[in-house]
C-alpha cells in the first residue's frame, strides 16, 4: 500500500469517528428526553463501530509491515491521533447500557524497529576477513570468472520479458491492498445504501401514521355528516307534513278565521 493509499484510510476513518461523534450526541439528546434509542439506531451504531475496527486493523498490519510508512512520523501520528480519538469515543460508549461493545476495544503500539542489531551484524561480518575454507563465490570473484550468464536468445528484448514475469512479493501485497480498498468501498456504499434505506424506512413509517391521523379525521367528519344528513331529512318530512296539512285544510281555516274576524267587528261596532 502507498502512502496516499493509507492517508486516504487514515480519512475514512475519520470520517466515521466523526459520524460517530454525531450519533453519540443523537443519543445523548434521546437520553435528555428520557426516551430510548430504537433498535436501528444501536444496530447503525455497532455496524459503523465495526467498520472502524475493520479499518484500524487493516491500517496496522500494513504500516507494521511496511518500513516506509513506518519512517513517517507524520503519518503515524495522525494514526495514533485517530487512535485515541476513538478510545474516547469508546470509553464514552462503554457507560451505555443499551449497547455492548467491549469485544470493540483498540490499542495501538508502534513497533521498535532498531538497527542496532543489523550493524552489529554487519560489523561482525566485515571484521572476518579470512575463511578457513574459501568459498567458491570469492574465489570466482578473484579469479575474475563470477559472471551472471543467462541463456542465449535471438530476440534481447524477450530475456526482459521474462526477467519482468518472475514473481514479485511486493507485487502482490499491492495487489491484495489495492482488492482490500475496494472491498472496503463497496462495504461504505453499502453502509450509505443502508443508511439511506433506514432513513426512507423511517419516512414512510412517519408517512403511515399521518395517513392513519387523517383517516381517523376523515371518519369523523363523515359521521358528522351522516348525522347532519339525518336531522334535515327529519325536518324535510316535517316541512313536508305540515305543507300537506296545509293544503288539506286550509280553506277551513280561512273560513274559521274570517269568521273570528267578522264577530269581532260586529262585537265592536254595537
Amino acid at each position: 500500500m502507498t502512502i496516499n493509499d493509507t492517508r486516504l484510510t487514515i480519512s475514512k476513518i475519520q470520517s466515521n469517528i466523526e459520524e460517530l461523534n454525531n450519533l453519540y450526541d443523537e443519543r445523548k439528546y434521546i437520553y435528555d428526553l428520557k426516551l430510548t434509542p430504537s433498535k436501528n439506531e444501536n444496530l447503525e451504531l455497532i455496524s459503523l463501530i465495526q467498520k472502524t475496527i475493520q479499518y484500524f486493523k487493516f491500517l496496522e498490519s500494513d504500516i507494521n509491515s511496511d518500513k516506509s510508512l513506518l519512517k513517517d512520523e507524520e503519518l503515524i501520528r495522525e494514526f495514533e491521533d485517530s487512535v485515541d480519538q476513538y478510545n474516547q469515543l469508546y470509553d464514552n460508549l462503554s457507560d451505555d447500557a443499551n449497547i455492548d461493545i467491549t469485544e470493540y476495544k483498540y490499542s495501538y503500539q508502534r513497533p521498535v524497529h532498531t538497527d542496532s542489531a543489523i550493524n552489529v551484524n554487519n560489523n561482525v561480518h566485515k571484521s572476518v576477513r579470512f575463511k578457513d575454507a574459501p568459498d567458491e563465490n570469492d574465489a570466482s570473484e578473484l579469479m575474475g570468472t563470477r559472471h551472471n550468464f543467462k541463456p542465449y536468445k535471438d530476440d534481447p528484448e524477450s530475456i526482459d520479458d521474462d526477467e519482468d514475469d518472475s514473481p514479485d512479493e511486493v507485487s502482490n501485497h499491492q495487489m491484495f491492498a489495492q482488492h482490500q480498498q475496494t472491498m472496503m468501498r463497496q462495504d461504505q456504499d453499502l453502509e450509505n445504501l443502508h443508511s439511506s434505506i433506514s432513513r426512507q424506512y423511517m419516512m414512510g413509517q412517519d408517512i403511515n401514521q399521518e395517513l392513519d391521523d387523517h383517516l381517523i379525521i376523515l371518519n369523523d367528519l363523515e359521521q358528522g355528516v351522516d348525522q347532519s344528513m339525518s336531522r334535515l331529512n327529519v325536518a324535510n318530512r316535517r316541512i313536508k307534513n305540515f305543507r300537506n296539512l296545509m293544503r288539506e285544510n286550509g280553506s277551513l281555516v280561512t273560513i274559521c278565521t274570517l269568521t273570528v274576524i267578522l264577530i269581532l267587528l260586529l262585537v265592536v261596532l254595537n
